[in-house]
C-alpha cells in the first residue's frame, strides 16, 4: 500500500506486445485514469486511454512536457 491513489501507469517495457486487452482492463479496474507505453508518438483523438504513446524525457523533451500531460489528464476534475 502506497498510501496514495495511483492514477497513471507506465508499462515497464511498454512495447505493443505488453499492452494486451487483459493488461489494459486490469489497469482500468485498478482505478488508473491512463497508461503510457514506450512507443514514441503524440497523443491525439485516436489515442487509446490505456495505451498512450510517450517520449523519453531528455534535454529536448523536458519535465515541463510531462507536467503538461499530467495537467491535461486532470483538467475539469
Amino acid at each position: 500500500n502506497l498510501g496514495e491513489r495511483v492514477s497513471t501507469f507506465a508499462y515497464p517495457y511498454g512495447s505493443a506486445e505488453h499492452q494486451s486487452e487483459a493488461a489494459q482492463s486490469a489497469i482500468s479496474k485498478a482505478g488508473c485514469l491512463a497508461a503510457f507505453t514506450s512507443v514514441p508518438g503524440l497523443v491525439g483523438v485516436q489515442s487509446q486511454q490505456f495505451a498512450f504513446p510517450r517520449f523519453h524525457l531528455n534535454a529536448r523533451w523536458s519535465f515541463a512536457c510531462a507536467y503538461n500531460v499530467h495537467n491535461a489528464l486532470y483538467a475539469g476534475r
